[in-house]
């Protein structure tokens, strides 16, 4: 028995050492450790099994103790000596693994730390950078503060020049004006005279005495004075032997004007006659050539004349001004091809804000995909699409889809507008879709979104006023290089919204390998319409009960747009704020779709009692004939309160359809016509409150024959409708074809009048109720028109009725559940 334990415990032993050398030839330090555990297990239980007499030794191996009991004389003696050798080795191994360990954490703490410091090396760089960008920008506003400086300091020496009279100041000549007879009499010939200064600018003598204060002597030359009284110039000349006058010497002095130090001052015509009238005085008084007076001319040059008046200045001011603004703004005189810089577009929208545009949303969320896995298009050898067009009217989401593209991509994204490429400059809008593209495809993936592209994308050749090769066709010609010419574009993708059909752009542009996708964005349905209230009510406070007739509000807008709707839903929190409400509720959506539709609430608008009832007879006999023609839409309020430029409206719930044939056209006519008609048979004249509703039926009556080829004289054929900018200055039909298209259309016309003369006199007494009630309530819903005129003969009405009395019943029972609680929280 001791024996077959001993065999046991030589076997096991056997496996721990195998375990053991097999561990020595590992360099792998986690399996060594492994391995040595279970060769201390394994001894363990040699040990608790069959080491009753073995003696005990304790051996350590990191965190674990392996206990080897031996027997000296037995054979697991030996076994555990070899075991004793191989846990040895292990030890060394471990030793050896450490030593490593720590080397190579040396070596990633060193890594790390030169991480680190590049990492702070290009922090502090960064910083210089930026300190260098504020030190740019200090400089720059400190050169800019020293030029406005330097300006006003011009400006201020201008003034203070322009201000500065040319010659002596009025102060200065006052009380110094003589006559030229006083100074011929008291100076001319005087010792005390120094020198004359004639102003050339002002015709003015300034008089210089030598003593002011001296009256100095006279000098003549034997001829009395008293004795020259009566005879000529030449006679005294001669008696005084003066035969001619010597040449008088110029003498030129300041070009800027005389001295501010004259004695007296004398006005003259001009230098010719000063200079006559002096010689005339000198002969005159027998003063000799050597004796006459200095003169000196001056004011040759008169500053005045040099400086442009303030007002000049001013404006010369202005148009510099706004030229190194506009040039800051532009790229190139100061920058004319500048364009935004590639940067990622920090927008909000994503596509869970984007609803009622299902397919458009799949085809636009393709090209995220194209751009987030590029790689799993190419392995099934697809290209990425250049490009696509998003097409539609107003307010359908066509900026906010691409919005939405920014918010969900995260490579750069480029917005502009078409017009931006246009400038009054010759060569900008091609340098600046040049520049554009430059920039996209040095960030590699880019996205560009050009809005209103029909700026610039207008089909070239067929300028009506700048000829065909102006400057919009250059820039429409370098974006179709730019899109699709030598130049690689693959991960740049080319995003564009317009408003216009596909006939108003350049087929170049649409073409594949530009735009390769014109995706249209309709007006939504009824179901779109839905979509999009859950998207804009989502933060609004809304009153419980709402969000459940949110089908009843896509039902009560019939051909919205997305911004129409996020529009009511704005204007009914706001009627909501201004009645004092914590929540929005269905009246306030009413209410709001109300204002969109019709326009501000005219409550107080001077409308006479006999005006009210022609309204009020109007509308009546629009709500009578849609409901009893089989294809006009169902009905659902009439109201004669005044609204927007409307003195009353009736509101009703259009079909959705695709397809109308000539019986809708005629119902819609007639229904139309209803309100004129019902003035002719109650009041017996005409009025000009149906002119909207000629409009309508002239424009359907012109479609019907000349674009939806309804008629057989004219034929099945399709023109443009007139006002079509096509039809202009050429009609694409002659004179004879344009007067059988207005016979047809007066035929069809007068044919719906008919009809609607014959089913309001029919129901005239319907009428006379129906207008009774409104002068009465002023509007009228469907349930209460159906209790005055009865039930419609058309199935299709009927159901439409019974829909909305569903839905007010349900509307009822949640305004009324609703106000049961409010009323239990107020009693709490």
């Amino acid at each position: 028995m001791q024996k077959l334990k001993s065999q046991k415990a030589s076997t096991l032993l056997k496996q721990a050492s195998n375990l053991l050398l097999l561990n020595n030839t590992t360099n792998n330090g986690m399996s060594s450790r492994r391995g040595t555990i279970q060769c201390t297990g394994i001894i363990n239980d040699v040990i608790r099994n069959y080491g009753t007499s073995f003696k005990h030794q304790h051996r350590q191996y990191g965190n674990k103790t392996s206990a080897l009991v031996m027997d000296p004389n037995s054979e697991i003696h030996n076994l555990s000596s070899s075991l004793s050798s191989s846990i040895r080795l292990l030890n060394q191994l471990a030793t050896q693994q450490r030593a490593q360990y720590h080397t190579t954490s040396g070596l990633l703490k060193k890594k790390k730390e030169k991480v680190e410091d590049e990492e702070k090396e290009e922090k502090e760089e960064k910083n210089n950078k930026d300190d260098d960008e504020d030190d740019t920008g200090e400089k720059q506003e400190s050169k800019s503060r020293k030029l406005r400086l330097l300006a006003l300091a011009v400006m201020t020496g201008y003034l203070l020049l322009y201000l500065t009279p040319a010659g002596p100041s009025q102060s200065q000549k006052l009380n110094k004006e003589i006559t030229f007879q006083d100074f011929v009499d008291r100076y001319l010939g005087n010792t005390n005279l120094d020198h004359l200064e004639y102003d050339l600018r002002t015709n003015e003598v300034y008089v210089y005495l030598k003593d002011p204060l001296s009256s100095g002597s006279f000098v003549y030359s034997g001829v009395d004075k008293k004795e020259s009284r009566g005879t000529s110039a030449d006679d005294v000349a001669a008696a005084s032997g003066i035969h001619a006058p010597a040449e008088r010497k110029e003498h030129k002095g300041s070009v800027w004007g005389p001295s501010s130090d004259f004695n007296y001052y004398f006005q003259m015509i001009n230098v010719d006659a000063f200079e006559t009238r002096l010689q005339d005085g000198e002969i005159e008084k027998g003063i000799p050539p050597s004796m006459s007076p200095k003169i000196i001319y001056t004011g040759s040059l008169d500053w005045h004349s040099l400086l442009p008046s303030p007002f000049t200045l001013f404006l010369a001011g202005i148009l510099l001004w706004s030229f190194t603004a506009t040039a800051r703004g532009m790229p190139g005189l100061g920058g004319i091809t500048k364009t935004p810089e590639a940067v990622k577009q920090k927008v909000k929208v994503s596509f869970n804000d984007v609803a009622g545009m299902e397919e458009a949303k799949a085809e636009i969320q393709e090209f995220v995909s194209f751009l987030k896995k590029p790689e799993h298009y190419k392995k099934l050898g697809a290209k990425i699409p250049r490009g696509a067009i998003l097409m539609g009217p107003p307010g359908t989401g066509k900026t906010l889809l691409a919005k939405a593209v920014a918010g969900e991509t995260d490579v750069p994204f480029f917005s502009m507008s078409g017009s931006d490429f246009v400038e009054m400059f010759v060569g900008v809008g091609p340098a600046r879709v040049r520049n554009l593209f430059k920039k996209a495809r040095e960030t590699g993936q880019a996205i560009i979104f050009i809005d209103e592209i029909d700026a610039i994308g207008r089909p070239r050749g067929n300028s009506m006023y700048g000829g065909g090769n102006d400057e919009r066709e250059n820039t429409l010609n370098q974006l179709l290089v730019e899109m699709d010419g030598f130049n690689e574009n693959h991960n740049v993708i080319v995003l564009a919204s317009t408003n216009v059909d596909v006939e108003g752009l350049d087929r170049a542009l649409l073409r594949p390998g530009r735009f390769d996708r014109q995706i249209t964005i309709d007006k939504p349905d009824q179901k779109g319409r839905e979509s999009i209230f859950k998207v804009h009510l989502r933060n609004i406070k809304k009153a419980p009960g709402l969000e459940d007739n949110i089908p009843r509000l896509a039902e009560l807008t019939p051909g919205f747009t997305g911004a129409d709707i996020a529009n009511v839903c704005n204007e009914g929190a706001i009627f909501a704020a201004r009645e004092g409400k914590k929540q929005v509720e269905m009246e306030d959506m009413e209410r709001a779709i109300d204002r969109v539709i019709g326009g501000i609430e005219k409550r107080t608008a001077p409308i006479s009692q006999k005006e009210k009832k022609v309204i009020a007879y109007h509308e009546a006999g629009h709500a009578l004939v849609s409901w009893f023609c089989k294809h006009s839409d169902p009905l659902l309020k009439i109201s004669i309160i005044p609204r927007g430029k409307a003195l009353g409206y009736a509101q009703y719930v259009p079909k959705e359809h695709y397809i109308r044939t000539k019986d809708h056209l005629m119902d819609y006519m007639a229904q139309a016509l209803g309100g004129r008609v019902a003035e002719m048979l109650i009041f017996q004249h005409l009025s000009t409150g149906a002119q909207d509703d000629l409009q309508k039926i002239t424009r359907m009556a012109y479609a019907a024959v000349s674009s939806f080829g309804m008629s057989e004289a004219v034929g099945p054929v399709s023109y443009p409708l007139p006002g079509d900018q096509s039809m202009a200055f050429q009609k694409p039909y002659s004179e004879e074809t344009a007067e059988v298209i207005d016979q047809e259309v007066a035929t069809i016309i007068e044919g719906a009048l008919k009809r609607t003369k014959e089913i309001l006199t029919e129901k005239k007494e319907l009428l006379e109720t129906v207008a009774h009630y409104l002068l009465k309530h002023e509007t009228m819903n469907i349930e209460q028109f159906r209790e005055l005129v009865g039930p419609s003969p058309f199935p299709d009405k009927e159901e439409k009725f019974r829909e909305f009395l569903e839905k007010k019943r349900l509307q009822d029972e949640t305004e009324k559940k609703n106000k049961e609680e409010s009323e239990k929280q107020k009693l709490d």
